[in-house]
């Protein structure tokens, strides 16, 4: 029996293979041939991470005949890395006995290098009876109710979902229009964008958002269907599903919110600051301390690392500072230094204008976050920093420094143009 794929439906192949994991000794692909519909069945995975595709079998297919079988999980994942680079059909030939099949055998030609002709290759694995828990799988999740949404409602939830990125949890609430976010322990609650709108609610964490991504990219697809059961969620469109594990989502079911509040913000060259950052961090002391403090005033924006061995200071540009909220007066904070260099912001260039702010979370935590643009109110990330101003008269001391240093590089400019 000889079952083409085209190279085309590959790409459905994708989700289901990469599921294979070769770590667990018994990892086992199963297939199922249906000759009626020309159509070719892949099942991968364990309990309960399983996945499943369905691909039409091209023309060139013969001798197609009604069989299930399984091989090595390990032996396809290759075989689809190698059919990727060589952007031909997969062919598989299925040696059978009767309705058995026994052997399962790819044959394919490696190019040579330069001048040297290419070589053939035969790679063969002999086939067991198709996985018993994978064809359950197959059966069970046909009878899961789901919850149906359409891919684009689907990339919505997700680009939602990868903005908050990092996060352990993420929850979209149709009722009350909320998103709530699992990050590092502590929950927040966001307003929910006004284009997505759901009849039912979802969680993710970040393994379900990537597969939803996927699949919302399949070419053709109309429908999405989604369901959970308990720690378990998966996802179905007309050719492939997918489960997998969402551990401790029960504990984010019960644990309460925190209600943010800014207190400050400020639109800055985040560029600029990680680099300031960044090089002082090449002094080892400064490295080994990893201890910086902010300094925020109405129209100033500073870093400073002081201690009994050393005092270092920059200005950091800033394109404007809001006023502070009524009642918050603290203008300095500690924080880790090495914080900075691990806040990712999208496209971010030297001239790139961001709005950063100084947020409180209702039990008595600072926290800076970061924004992707002046306008974007999805954050990038946020860490806790200390308010503390016992080093204060140093800090004015060093910034009355910088700023005379300013004033002064001003001043002679000014000359230079007038003089010109």
């Amino acid at each position: 029996m000889k079952l083409v794929i085209p190279i085309e439906e590959l790409s459905v192949l994708k989700t289901a293979v990469e599921n294979i994991d070769t770590k667990y000794q018994y990892c086992r692909v199963s297939f199922i041939v249906n000759p009626a519909e020309k159509t070719l069945t892949i099942l991968t995975g364990q309990k309960p991470t399983n996945a499943c595709c369905t691909v039409p079998l091209a023309p060139e297919s013969t001798a197609l005949q009604a069989t299930q079988f399984s091989i090595d999980g390990g032996f396809l994942k290759d075989l689809m890395n190698d059919s990727a680079s060589s952007k031909k059909d997969m062919v598989l030939d299925i040696e059978m006995t009767g309705s058995a099949a026994k052997w399962f055998e790819v044959l394919f030609l490696t190019p040579g290098f330069e001048n040297q002709g290419g070589h053939s290759s035969v790679r063969r694995w002999r086939c067991k009876a198709a996985d018993k828990q994978q064809l359950n799988y197959l059966g069970d999740i046909q009878s899961r109710p789901t919850n149906k949404f359409s891919p684009n409602t689907g990339k919505a939830i997700c680009e939602e979902a990868i903005a908050n990125l990092p996060f352990e949890f993420f929850e979209i609430n149709k009722d009350k229009r909320q998103a709530r976010t699992l990050r590092n322990g502590v929950i927040e609650e966001t307003k929910l964008p006004e284009h997505i709108k759901l009849p039912f609610d979802v969680v993710l964490n970040p393994t379900a958002a990537t597969l939803l991504s996927t699949l919302c990219d399949e070419p053709g697809v109309d429908v999405i269907e989604m369901a959970q059961q308990g720690e378990e969620i998966t996802f179905k469109t007309q050719r492939q599903a997918i489960t997998c594990i969402m551990t401790g989502i029960e504990n984010f079911y019960h644990k309460n919110s925190l209600i943010f509040t800014e207190k400050q913000c400020l639109f800055v060259s985040f560029y600029t600051f990680r680099k300031m950052v960044r090089k002082w961090l090449n002094n080892k002391e400064i490295r080994k301390a990893d201890e910086a403090i902010l300094y925020i005033d109405d129209s100033t924006l500073a870093i400073f690392a002081v201690n009994e061995e050393f005092q270092f200071g920059d200005i950091i540009p800033v394109f404007s500072i809001d006023p502070k909220a009524a009642g918050f007066n603290c203008c300095m904070f500690r924080f880790k230094a090495q914080t900075i260099l691990k806040t990712k912001i999208k496209n971010m260039i030297e001239s790139s204008k961001i709005k950063i702010s100084i947020v409180e979370d209702g039990k008595g935590g600072t926290l800076l976050r970061t924004y992707h643009s002046p306008k974007n109110e999805l954050k990038t990330d946020s860490f806790y920093i200390t308010p503390d101003e016992h080093q204060l008269p140093t800090v004015q001391m060093l910034l009355k420094k910088l700023i005379e240093v300013e004033g002064k590089q001003r001043k002679e400019a000014q000359q230079d143009m007038f003089d010109f």
